[in-house]
């Protein structure tokens, strides 16, 4: 995969991500509130759709698609990419406002989906916060 190739991946992994975002959202406001939040004095400081939490699409080191490829390094200055030494993969930051897990965890596997479809191995982890 060339660094051209891998941006129009990109572009199409973050349009993915937010189309999962909204369609999760979407469903979680038609199902309204799961939890409420409360203060110390134990009255109502709010409601959640869900519990919070964090998930993120990693890329694994590969064959053609590591640190030593000088686009990878590029992209990684850039802020395209990222890698998390402890996994020994990449990753991408798919922001959002929104803390549910449940819209992460959609997101990364939209994500995950995409990069899959051209060519690339990924995992997904996600964590509650």
């Amino acid at each position: 995969m060339t660094r051209d190739q891998f941006l129009e991946v990109l572009k199409q992994v973050k349009a993915q991500a937010k189309k999962a975002e909204q369609v999760k959202l979407n469903e979680l406001l038609t199902q309204g509130p799961r939890y409420n939040v409360l203060n110390q004095d134990k009255s109502l400081a709010g409601q959640m759709l869900d519990l919070c939490g964090f998930a993120t699409c990693y890329i694994p080191t590969q064959k053609g698609f590591s640190r030593r490829s000088k686009w990878v390094k590029e992209l990684i200055q850039s802020g395209e990419l990222s890698f998390d030494d402890y996994r020994k993969s990449f990753y991408v930051y798919l922001p959002s406002m929104r803390q549910e897990i449940s819209i992460k965890e959609s997101m990364a596997y939209a994500a995950s989906k995409v990069l899959e479809s051209a060519g690339l191995k990924t995992f997904v982890e996600s964590r509650l916060d």
